[in-house]
């Protein structure tokens, strides 16, 4: 099952950056298997400084997790940081025939999953191949085109999609809530602590619900 968690470590003040502690985003599999660790997933940081200047990051990768080097960058002048999770690499892996087939039940209405709250979202976002925001007939054939290698990539959408696990918890608790789910996710300078992300591999949808 491709659902992972990333553990972002903040630590955005002066005097961690004094102690030379720095932003750390580990890649965490939910079932505590690290051998399904796509070695695709990359994270971009971009950080805007107080004269409205926004310059990219190098995010240093140590096994599954990333550290935020500021470079030349003064952290006083950082009014906030962007992280952006990216990976658009091997669309195939933890594909199979059997996730087309469990996409075509969920089509017809035929399926017998049984899924929380998260795990239904997560399972659109796995089935929603073509980015339209729902599961239809054309992300069925669209999957099916690259399980039989007629396209080597997927044509509008990333190879994994990311959301903040927090602000998707309050939505599902009331979609009245508004707020953004997009995966640009912003870190005010002084912000500290631990946040975590929803990483969903793009039509891997075997194993999401059970």
């Amino acid at each position: 099952m491709k659902f992972l968690n990333l553990l972002i470590i903040l630590c955005f003040s002066s005097l961690c950056f004094s102690q030379q502690q720095q932003t750390q985003v580990c890649i965490v599999d939910a079932n505590n298997d690290s051998s399904t660790i796509d070695p695709s997933i990359n994270i971009k940081y971009l950080v805007t400084t107080t004269d409205q200047q926004t310059v990219e990051l190098n995010a240093i990768r140590s096994g599954d997790c990333f550290t935020l080097d500021y470079g030349n960058v003064n952290f006083d002048d950082i009014t906030f940081i962007k992280l952006i999770p990216d990976a658009d690499l091997n669309p195939l892996n933890g594909v199979s025939t059997y996730d087309l087939v469990l996409m075509v039940r969920h089509i017809l209405g035929l399926s017998n999953l049984e899924c929380t709250p998260i795990q239904e979202y997560a399972f659109t976002l796995a089935g929603d191949v073509n980015n339209n925001g729902f599961i239809s007939t054309m992300d069925a054939l669209q999957l099916r085109q690259l399980i039989l290698g007629l396209i080597s990539e997927l044509q509008s959408n990333n190879s994994w999609r990311f959301v903040d696990y927090n602000l998707l918890n309050e939505v599902l608790a009331d979609p009245n809530v508004n707020v953004n789910l997009g995966e640009l996710i912003y870190f005010k300078q002084q912000l500290q602590g631990e946040l975590k992300l929803l990483g969903v591999k793009v039509g891997n949808l075997n194993g999401i619900c059970e």
